[in-house]
C-alpha cells in the first residue's frame, strides 16, 4: 500500500508492537483574507498494533475536547467516543499515510509524528515524501538541536518545507523529545498555507502538543 520515495537511515526503531503514547493537541486556524478563525482542542492516543511491509501499523484515537469559531465556544458534539483511524509509520516513526485520508489533517499530523533517534544527533533530516496509491505527498523536515540538554529531554528547532506546486505548506517550531525513549514531549509549531481539514482553503495554523506524561 505504501512505498517510500526516500527514507533516512537512522538508528534502530524506537517502536515495537504494543508501544503506545498520547497527549493533548491544540490547533488554531486563522486567515484574515478568508475570515477564518477556528480552534480546537483534542486528546490523542496512539498504539502500535502490528507491522505491514516493514511499516508500523498504528491505531489512532482522537477525542474532541473543545472547539471555537470566532472565539465563540461551540456546543459539545453529541458523541463522546473517540474517532478511530489507522495510520502507517516508517520504521523510524514518521507518518506516511492515514485511513481515512484527509490531506489537511495529514499535513499537520506528520509534524508531530516524529521520534528522536537513539544516537541523539545534533541535527538530522527526514524526507517525508511518499506515494500512496494515487496520493503523493512531498516534504522535508530538518531538526537542529539548541541550547544545553535539560535533564533527560532534548530540544530541537524544526523547519519543514513541502515540495510541489504553490501554494504549499511550510512550518517552523520547537520540539522537545525524551532522550530515553525518544517520544515527543511537547511541540510549538507555526504553519503557513496549511490546508484546512476537509476543505480546499488554506490558513495560518498554530499547533501546540503536550505528551500526557508531561506536567
Amino acid at each position: 500500500m505504501v512505498s517510500l520515495l526516500a527514507l533516512c537511515a537512522l538508528a534502530p526503531s524506537r517502536l515495537t508492537v504494543g508501544t503506545n503514547w498520547g497527549g493533548e493537541e491544540s490547533l488554531h486556524y486563522t486567515s484574515k483574507a478568508d475570515e477564518i478563525d477556528e480552534s480546537r482542542r483534542q486528546k490523542l492516543f496512539f498504539r502500535v498494533t502490528g507491522k505491514e511491509d516493514d511499516l508500523w501499523v498504528v491505531q489512532t484515537q482522537v477525542t474532541l475536547l473543545e472547539s471555537k469559531v470566532g472565539g465563540v465556544l461551540m456546543p459539545p458534539p453529541p458523541y463522546k467516543d473517540p474517532t478511530i483511524s489507522k495510520a502507517w509509520l516508517s520504521p523510524e516513526g514518521t507518518l506516511l499515510y492515514e485511513d481515512p485520508f484527509d490531506h489537511g489533517t495529514f499535513e499537520l499530523d506528520r509534524l508531530i509524528a516524529m521520534w528522536l533517534p537513539a544516537n541523539l544527533p545534533d541535527e538530522w533530516t527526514l524526507d517525508l515524501s511518499t506515494t500512496v496509491e494515487k496520493q503523493v505527498t512531498k516534504g522535508v523536515a530538518k531538526l537542529t538541536s539548541f541550547g544545553q540538554p535539560s535533564g533527560t529531554s532534548r530540544g530541537y528547532r524544526l523547519t519543514f518545507t513541502s515540495g510541489g506546486d504553490a501554494p504549499q505548506m511550510s512550518a517552523t517550531g520547537v520540539l522537545w523529545f525524551d532522550a530515553g525513549d525518544g517520544r515527543l514531549l511537547s511541540a510549538q509549531i507555526e504553519a503557513k498555507d496549511a490546508l484546512l481539514p476537509g476543505s480546499t482553503e488554506r490558513a495560518h495554523v498554530t499547533l501546540a502538543y503536550r505528551d500526557s506524561r508531561t506536567k
